[in-house]
């Protein structure tokens, strides 16, 4: 049983609709349900929790109801998105550093996604521990925390790894901040105190012919020799600054489109990357 906690629990209308209340309430936490009755027609929100949209309603939420926390899952409930208290959403990259700061052992390893934000890099670093960044996609990330034998894993897209269960699970994640929370009695946002925040960008998507995409991806490598930077190729391309700025280009494997995704240390050099990346590509974006 936890520290009783009171958390709006969106399930949107998918498969942890039912089991997820009832699991929460056996310990001891106060479950408000949001949209928790099943139906595959999804009639109340995205089932992608990732979307800033698909939160409103949860977030308006948790502040109506004066909730410690809320919680979103996805459709088939393998992934999970936290709110705080305030009815802001977190970053899945801000709930890995969460993770990482309670449950990682100096020498252990965290697999990452090459689109999260530099801060989870940081928080392994910190705990004394290895930080191993893989392409996107859930088979990529599952298959190198289980080969590495990883501590723990985390996409931008809120899939959370554990050793425990050699794999994610959405409602575990949940259970697992819950203890969290319950045991330090903090809140999210004192939990990720001294965090250096960076900014970045989400996925910028564009549509594009193949050739277009192949003459972005000429013009990164001409970048990438004039600066002297050696690229990472997990996915896509990726330059990296010695300032700790990077920029992203990757090609879409299920249509004609291209996403950049961006990263510095603040909202300036973000503004200044980003001109120099649309110079560079002859881009307007």
């Amino acid at each position: 049983p936890l520290r009783p906690l009171k958390l709006v629990v969106d399930a949107g209308n998918g498969a942890m609709s039912e089991v997820a209340p009832r699991v929460l309430r056996a310990m001891g936490l106060a479950v408000v349900p949001l949209f928790c009755e099943y139906d595959g027609s999804f009639p109340n929100r995205g089932p992608n929790p990732s979307e800033k949209k698909n939160l409103a309603a949860l977030c308006r939420a948790v502040v109506r109801e004066g909730a410690d926390f809320g919680a979103a899952f996805d459709g088939d409930g393998d992934r999970v998105i936290f709110v705080d208290g305030a009815g802001v959403p977190l970053m899945a990259e801000e709930a890995m550093v969460i993770f990482i700061r309670h449950l990682l052992a100096p020498g252990e390893s965290v697999v990452y996604d090459l689109k999260c934000s530099s801060i989870l890099r940081a928080a392994v670093l910190e705990a004394g521990g290895v930080p191993l960044m893989e392409r996107s996609g859930h088979a990529f990330i599952r298959r190198h925390f289980m080969q590495a034998n990883s501590r723990l894993a985390g996409e931008v897209s809120g899939h959370h790894f554990f050793r425990e269960l050699g794999g994610d699970d959405g409602l575990f994640a949940l259970v697992t901040m819950a203890g969290i929370l319950s045991d330090t009695g903090r809140d999210f946002r004192q939990l990720l105190s001294g965090v250096r925040y960076t900014a970045i960008t989400p996925d910028i998507r564009v549509q594009a012919a193949s050739e277009e995409t192949d003459r972005l991806f000429a013009a990164m490598e001409a970048w990438a020799r004039e600066e002297r930077i050696e690229p990472v190729r997990l996915d896509g391309i990726r330059l990296e600054f010695g300032d700790g700025s990077w920029v992203l280009l990757r090609r879409s494997i299920t249509e004609p489109a291209f996403t950049l995704r961006m990263e510095a240390a603040d909202e300036t050099r973000l503004a200044s990357l980003r001109r120099e990346t649309d110079s560079r590509l002859g881009l307007r974006l």
